[in-house]
Parts: C-alpha cells; sequence; structure tokens
C-alpha cells in the first residue's frame, strides 16, 4: 500500500481534502472526483471517519500464496468479460474495489484477482511512469504489470447462480438510499460482516463452535476455519469469501425465524449474539431479544452477583481477562482509530487460554438459559 504525498490510491489518502485538489488539474468537480472512489459507499456501505479515512475492511485485498514469503497486498479484482468488451470504454469497475464484489452480474462470473497467465497481481497503476510505454490508456490498463500479457485473454469462470443472487442482492443494498428502510444499508452490511467473521472462528471455539459447524452443513459448504486461529476475511481468496459472506446473507434470509431457530437450537442465547455485533443496529437487537436470555453475562460473571466494593477491581479484571473473540475492528466502529491491525499471536494465546480454562472451570465458559 503507498502512502504519503506520493500516494496513487485515492481510497486510501488519509487527507480527504487532497481528493478535492485533483479537481484542480481535471475537467472534473470534486464531487465527481470523491464519487470516483470508495467514499462514494459512505452512508451506503459504512460511515467514514470525521477526517474521511475509509475503513480498510470493506477494501478487497489480495491474497499471495503462503510458500512464496511475501506480504499479503491490495490488488484491483476485475471482470476479463467486461475488459474484454471492446463495445464498452476500458477502465476498473468502483464496485470492484469493494471487499463485497466477488461476481460480475452482467458477465455471470467471478470477478478475477490476478493475471490469468502468470497469476500475479495484474494491476500496475502504482508505476504511473509505465503508462508512457504503451500506445494507449486502454493498453495500459489490460496488460500485466508482471509478464506483459492482455489479462483479458482468457475464459472467464462462471459463478454458480446463488453467488449471482448474492451479489445482485448486495448490489441492491449499495444501490440504496440512506434509511430507506428500518433495515438500513450501513446497519445491513455491518450485521453481515459481523456474521461472516462469526463464520471464521477459531475451530476449537467453545461457545460457537458446533453452532458454526452445523450451518457450514447446513449449507453444504466447505468449512474455511483455522485450528490454531481465526481466519481473515481479507485473507481469502474470493471464491471462498464470496461463500462464507453467502451464508451471512442466507442467515439473515426469512429474518428473524431462520437465525432465531438456529440459534435457540443451538443453545446460543440473546447475549451470545449481540457480542457477535459491535454496535449492533436496533432491528438486529430487537430480533435477538427474542431469544432466551441468561443470568450469566459472557465473560462468565453473573449480572445479579453482588459483592463488596473491594471486590470489584478484580471482577473487572476478570470481565477483561475473558472477553474471548476480541471483534479487532471494534476499534474502528467505536472511533479510536481508523482500522486496526491484526496480531496472529495475541489470536493463538487467547484460544490456548480458552481451551485449558474451559476445561478447568467450565462454569466459567458456558451460560445457563
Amino acid at each position: 500500500m503507498v502512502r504519503g504525498k506520493t500516494d496513487l490510491n485515492i481510497d486510501h489518502l488519509s487527507d480527504i481534502s487532497a481528493l478535492d485538489d485533483l479537481s484542480n488539474y481535471t475537467n472534473c468537480s470534486p464531487e465527481m472526483i470523491r464519487n470516483a472512489s470508495l467514499h462514494y459507499y459512505n452512508n451506503k456501505l459504512f460511515h467514514s471517519k470525521d477526517n474521511g479515512i475509509l475503513p480498510l475492511v470493506w477494501q478487497a485485498a489480495q491474497p499471495l500464496s503462503i510458500y512464496n514469503g511475501r506480504k499479503h497486498k491490495a490488488n484491483l479484482l476485475y471482470c476479463p468479460g467486461c475488459l474484454a468488451d471492446r463495445d464498452q470504454p476500458v477502465y476498473y469497475r468502483r464496485k470492484w474495489r469493494l471487499a463485497v464484489s466477488f461476481a460480475c452480474v452482467r458477465c455471470k462470473c467471478y470477478l478475477r484477482e490476478v493475471c490469468p497467465h502468470c497469476s500475479k497481481p495484474s494491476s500496475q497503476m502504482k508505476d504511473a511512469g509505465a503508462m508512457s510505454d504503451y500506445k494507449s490508456v486502454d493498453e495500459y490498463l489490460l496488460t500485466c504489470g508482471s509478464c506483459k500479457k492482455d489479462i483479458s485473454e482468457c475464459k472467464i469462470e462462471p459463478a454458480p447462480s446463488h453467488i449471482i443472487e448474492m451479489q445482485q442482492h448486495i448490489n441492491g443494498y449499495l444501490d440504496q438510499a440512506y434509511s430507506a428502510t428500518e433495515r438500513y444499508s450501513v446497519g445491513y452490511f455491518r450485521v453481515l460482516h459481523s456474521l461472516a467473521r462469526m463464520l471464521l472462528k477459531n475451530l476449537r471455539n467453545v461457545r460457537y463452535g458446533a453452532f458454526i459447524t452445523y450451518i457450514y452443513r447446513q449449507t453444504k459448504t466447505p468449512d474455511y476455519r483455522l485450528d490454531n486461529r481465526r481466519a481473515e476475511l481479507r485473507e481469502l481468496p474470493i471464491k471462498q469469501r464470496a461463500d462464507v459472506f453467502n451464508i451471512a446473507a442466507w442467515l439473515l434470509e426469512e429474518w428473524p425465524d431462520r437465525l432465531i431457530k438456529l440459534c435457540t437450537k443451538h443453545g446460543i442465547n440473546g447475549e451470545s449474539m449481540l457480542n457477535v455485533v459491535y454496535d449492533p443496529p436496533l432491528w438486529f437487537e430487537k430480533a435477538m431479544d427474542k431469544l432466551p436470555h441468561s443470568a450469566w453475562k459472557e465473560d462468565g460473571v453473573p449480572s445479579d452477583y453482588s459483592t463488596p466494593q473491594i471486590h470489584a477491581h478484580e471482577i473487572e479484571q476478570t470481565r477483561k481477562r475473558w472477553r474471548y473473540d476480541f471483534d479487532d475492528q471494534e476499534d474502528y466502529y467505536s472511533g479510536s482509530h481508523s482500522y486496526i491491525d491484526l496480531n496472529d499471536n495475541d489470536d493463538r494465546l487467547r484460544d490456548l487460554h480458552e481451551t485449558l480454562y474451559s476445561r478447568r472451570y467450565p462454569d466459567l465458559f458456558y451460560s445457563v438459559a
């Protein structure tokens, strides 16, 4: 990711006023410049920070192989069908830059993450100086930055009908006016993203493990969870990410009956589900209130437990210590940071402690309905 004064990615600018400066060098108004970036989805997909910084959780990332020793890098997704259509202008669509874009509803195919010829990230847009080496802007946009072949010269990979339907459903929410319905788009996507992250919790997770396993089997989807830590959405290849979001969208269908029925079947109470979604919208809170509530809180301390004031500090430390599966995006939504860098060691240590102590002190982790 390029940062600073040479930043060519308008989605990652730390100073949103720099977007307005671009209008001085183009024939576009400041509004047109902003609408060309992911700032267009403010109040549609997310709420941006006061300084205009966008949450990274909604920006697609290119996962490279763990065997090549390179870190994950951002890369532009693209539809080979759209780029190969010479009756249309060659450009990378705005929606393709979103983490909730998996397929092209026009071409009915998966978006591509890498060059079809060399399997490396194809975008060379960070090397603006290379544009002079090509006869036209179209040729520059279609040429792989690694192998120099045309990235549109390949067979498209058809996406299953349920993935296309899910993408159409997501696109419909993206086009929805703010607060048009009770399930307004920003709140819907917050719940959708939180449920998708829940589906990637550690395989050994005590509270949600069996519940999530049943959901994968019920939807006939491969289980993408990891044994030693929680997998991350932005690290998943596009097909796997599409599957996980599709399950999350499935949980929100027939609302709220389907999710309530599944939670009741597996003993997941209202507090447990509200713990999954940070700052849940009102419609989600109302639905989860229909689930049984426990006298025991998520951290194992009963809500009606009376203790002398001298022990209040110890109780609070216990609550903080056992708040497992902490949502690493919580600081973004609470306004502390624009995003949080993940620390895999924290996940592994937390899951190890949870496994050991759940065996020794089962009452600390299991709520009593």
